[in-house]
């Protein structure tokens, strides 16, 4: 008899204690949904520019503070730790300049939404240009470097096959003008799409800008060799004029010039 109401004993002691399991893990449960309904969507904020600094927004009309609790990297590393927002009117501003790393940061924040704490989240990309790496973008960049490509080698034949020099000079600069424009799409594409080679873009980079600054001194020597020409084809054709045969006027004025 003893042991039958020690063993009814147990199974009412053992009963109470699941019941106990089952309601902290509805109450459990509740906390959760609550925390879930309680967090805004994650938004994005959209995509930024490598090594720039991003602004941080947050709009509130009946706050009194609103913070950044954290920034997730795209590492998974989390940096800043309660850090409060500037206040605009109704908009809430934080500058945050740690972009060094390619990828999609997340940022957590909270504020006191109508007198009660609320949770919000929302993400940013950084991108090396700031720009979306989309495939109609990426078909754009390599349709342009065709295009590219394609007057470079007309420019090229026309330089080749004509003899007349003011159609060679306007061959040449039409080849160094679409190979700049095309070193600049490569650089453009390559920090975009192959941005984990670090050396297409800085290669691209420093051909393109190597290139458009010899542009100015390249223009100014050519004015001076076209001007040099015309000087010394006037002098050959005076001395044409007084019966001097086109070679030898033409070795004369070369000496002249030297």
């Amino acid at each position: 008899m003893l042991n039958e109401q020690k063993l009814s004993s147990s199974r009412k002691n053992n009963k109470g204690v699941s019941e106990m399991k089952f309601l902290k893990g509805i109450a459990f449960g509740i906390m959760v949904l609550m925390a879930v309904f309680s967090v805004s969507s994650i938004e994005t904020l959209g995509n930024f520019k490598q090594e720039q600094c991003v602004n941080l927004k947050q709009i509130c009309g009946n706050c009194t503070y609103v913070n950044i609790t954290s920034v997730l990297l795209p590492d998974s590393t989390q940096i800043i730790n309660e850090v409060e927002m500037t206040k605009a009117g109704t908009e809430y501003n934080y500058t945050f300049c740690n972009t060094s790393i390619l990828g999609n940061y997340i940022v957590s924040g909270k504020g006191d939404l109508d007198g009660k704490d609320t949770i919000f989240a929302y993400d940013f990309k950084i991108t090396p240009m700031g720009n979306e790496s989309s495939v109609e973008n990426s078909i754009l960049h390599f349709i342009s470097i065709g295009i590219l490509v394609f007057f470079i080698i007309l420019f090229t034949y026309s330089l080749i096959k004509t003899d007349k020099i003011y159609l060679r000079i306007f061959s040449f600069y039409g080849i160094w003008f679409f190979t700049i424009c095309l070193f600049y799409q490569l650089w453009v594409t390559g920090e975009n799409y192959l941005y984990f080679f670090d050396f297409t873009g800085i290669f691209f980079k420093w051909c393109f800008l190597l290139m458009l600054f010899a542009t100015i001194p390249l223009f100014f020597g050519t004015l001076s060799w076209v001007l040099w020409i015309a000087l010394t084809e006037k002098n050959i054709r005076k001395m044409m004029d007084r019966g001097i045969p086109e070679d030898r006027a033409t070795m004369y004025a070369l000496r002249r010039r030297k």
